[in-house]
């Protein structure tokens, strides 16, 4: 291949070009996209994460190859291109069997592109030509694979389509607002929602319902979401990161046969079966945004915070912003009937990189560590929610701007609160308080503003949310509406870390017997 220039093209650097194209840019996307976004959709995306940077790598070899004096750049070119992508190849196995970069010292994420720099510099003084020549054989192989991925992902059904049911009967719109790791007691000063520091959340709290005694069921998203939708405990052990996907019924199927549904979040990897009309889950977000998949792969997250993060657009979670953005303008869209929002957003959660106006604080304490320091965290994770606060701000100005403030229902809640490590020997027999207490907020018509003292725990929230909405279901809840002043007494629970907890008459979480 690197001898053979006086040829218009290599057929082996046609298959170094494409599989570094594909190992690069595509794979990346490609293994997380579990559900066809639809046929436009895939093949747009093929031609931009794996055809056209092909093309590019191609173009740019045969440039080098035309260029006299430039046979040791050349070689160093398609050494490095094939070094570059086995390297990527090596990173998604390390996904794969969840070992992953970040949690190597920051030193070594710095000196590990300069060793691969130096391998192909070296290989390409000794002439080792072997080593694309060889990747570019195995082209075919890459070829074949990929069409075939592609071609189901084109013949198989989108993850949505607009829904059918009549919802004359309904002028309102509902929005379900889940925050992770949106803890209630950082929001409290004596008693109630400290407006000074959280304006926006202490105004839902005074114009709706806000509950005293909240709390999650479970630590772990995975968890946490299908309990809140189902109403129900899930399996010991279990979590599912399909939170839609498969034929249970829960809050959202109940939701979507009356109102126009959207679903909006990071994690979600289908929509529910009964087709929500927007889905913007993985699928779509993987091709409307390809450019933040592949930087996620190819730069690890330790490196991404801070001002390099910042550029790209990546600091956070992958796609927050990009889900932001699209559900503000969602909402100031004028819609046909009336619609039912599911918004999960990675915000709060750790790391604690901004400060209360979205910029960055450049402190170091990002994560609860349980060392003496915590405080410091802790304080930026104060700032990180107040930073939510004004974009829960930005969303109701929105909403009022549109005209459908007084007629929407509004439920802010966060999945689990901060999971903040506990020092022995509390550690031995409990769990913070902070992490199972979260919020409960919900606003809208027909809700009575006050605040309310009643045990509210997350396999409440779809009955209590259906109840607020008066909507009859026939599914059968493990929970009940935390709005009904009859509900029995019960002990509190939470799962954490292979754990089940109780709430002891002082407050504090004990491993249950």
């Amino acid at each position: 291949m690197i001898r053979g220039i006086s040829r218009r093209f290599d057929p082996l650097e046609i298959g170094v070009a494409f599989n570094a194209a594909t190992s690069l840019f595509a794979l990346p996307i490609y293994l997380r996209l579990y559900a066809s976004p639809g046929a436009l959709e895939v093949i747009r995306l093929a031609l931009l994460v794996q055809i056209l940077p092909a093309v590019v790598f191609i173009v740019a070899g045969r440039l080098l190859a035309r260029r006299n004096g430039l046979a040791f750049a050349r070689r160093l070119y398609w050494i490095g291109l094939t070094i570059a992508a086995l390297a990527s190849l090596g990173r998604l196995v390390q996904l794969q069997v969840a070992l992953g970069l970040p949690s190597i010292p920051t030193a070594a994420k710095v000196a590990i592109p300069m060793l691969w720099t130096a391998v192909a510099v070296a290989l390409a003084v000794v002439k080792a030509d072997w080593v694309p020549n060889g990747f570019g054989r195995v082209g075919p192989v890459f070829a074949i694979v990929s069409a075939l991925f592609v071609g189901q992902l084109v013949l198989s059904s989108p993850t949505h389509t607009s829904a059918q049911a009549d919802r004359s009967a309904r002028g309102d719109n509902v929005f379900l607002f889940v925050f992770d790791e949106l803890g209630r007691d950082v929001l409290m000063r004596d008693g109630e929602i400290d407006a000074g520091r959280f304006p926006n959340l202490a105004t839902l709290a005074r114009e709706g319902v806000s509950f005293d005694d909240a709390t999650s069921n479970y630590s772990d998203t995975c968890q946490s979401i299908p309990s809140m939708l189902t109403g129900r405990s899930l399996p010991v052990g279990s979590c599912h990161t399909f939170f839609l996907a498969g034929d249970q019924e829960n809050l959202l199927t109940t939701l979507d046969g009356r109102y126009e549904l959207h679903l909006y979040g990071e994690y979600l990897r289908d929509c529910t079966d009964q087709a929500a009309h927007v889905c913007r889950g993985v699928p779509h977000l993987l091709v409307t945004a390809p450019q933040l998949a592949i930087v996620r792969h190819l730069i690890p997250p330790g490196v991404r915070i801070g001002a390099l993060g910042d550029m790209l657009g990546t600091t956070f979670g992958t796609y927050t912003w990009t889900l932001w953005r699209e559900l503000l303008e969602d909402v100031r869209a004028e819609g046909d009937g009336p619609r039912a929002y599911f918004v999960h957003l990675l915000l709060p959660h750790a790391p604690y990189v901004y400060d209360s106006k979205g910029g960055f604080h450049h402190s170091p304490h990002e994560y609860f560590l349980g060392l003496a320091d915590d405080a410091l965290a802790y304080t930026n994770y104060e700032q990180q929610i107040m930073f939510v606060d004004s974009l829960l701000g930005e969303f109701l100005a929105a909403l009022r701007t549109a005209g459908a403030y007084e007629t929407s229902t509004v439920v802010v809640t966060g999945d689990h609160g901060p999971r903040l490590v506990e020092p022995p020997p509390v550690s031995l027999g409990g769990v913070s308080a902070q992490t199972p207490d979260v919020p409960l907020i919900m606003k809208g018509p027909g809700i009575t503003p006050r605040r309310r003292s009643a045990d509210y725990q997350h396999v409440d929230f779809a009955p209590t949310v259906l109840d607020a909405l008066g909507i009859a279901t026939s599914l059968r809840f493990e929970g009940r509406s935390a709005l009904r002043d009859e509900a029995p007494q019960r002990a509190k629970w939470f799962y954490s870390d292979g754990r089940l907890y109780q709430r002891d008459p002082t407050g504090r979480w004990r491993v249950a017997d």
